[in-house]
């Protein structure tokens, strides 16, 4: 299957695709691929099984590093806490590791991928990656209301801390 690579800044494809991706995160919109490309001079690209001018089905996305640290790498994405592959499954994210973007040109000194969910697994043994690093994820959900939210955090390392804050005036300069 041929991979094609897309440029998300201006392909209009693929903002509509992360709309509708549940899998999809603000480190794969279009506003923070600008930020990086403006403040680093990072290129994204994004990677997809999808020809030019069908609707994105499956895309990831990398900006190409070139530090003198770190040498030349693709990441997806520096700077973000979490990164997923928007596949469909394991075959769609088996062809999309197996890109070369262009060996010739770009001595890659390796890919980065950093998936919030451990979807990547075993990708066989002709798979050229392999996990170098675990982290751990945490999140908060902020839809429960505020009290909900405080009577679930520990009460002797977290509630009376608030409280303490609270008795010392930390948030007084607060706005409601």
């Amino acid at each position: 299957m041929a991979i094609y690579e897309v440029d998300p800044q201006r392909d209009p494809r693929w903002t509509r695709f992360i709309e509708t991706n549940p899998c999809s995160s603000v480190f794969h919109t279009v506003e923070w691929l600008r930020a990086l490309n403006r403040t680093y001079e990072y290129i994204p690209r994004v990677i997809t099984t999808t020809k030019d001018g069908d609707a994105l089905t499956n895309g990831l996305v990398f900006c190409h590093v070139d530090s003198w640290l770190t040498g030349s790498r693709l990441v997806s994405l520096p700077f973000s806490d979490h990164c997923d592959p928007l596949v469909r499954g394991t075959a769609d994210l088996r062809e999309l590791l197996s890109y070369n973007p262009n060996p010739s040109t770009r001595k890659l000194k390796y890919t980065e991928i950093r998936p919030r969910l451990a979807q990547l697994g075993d990708m066989g043994p002709d798979s050229t990656f392999a996990l170098s690093a675990r982290f751990r994820f945490h999140a908060l959900d902020l839809n429960p209301g505020l009290e909900e939210l405080h009577s679930g955090l520990h009460k002797n390392s977290i509630q009376r801390k608030i409280q303490r804050a609270e008795r010392e005036g930390a948030n007084q300069g607060r706005s409601n």
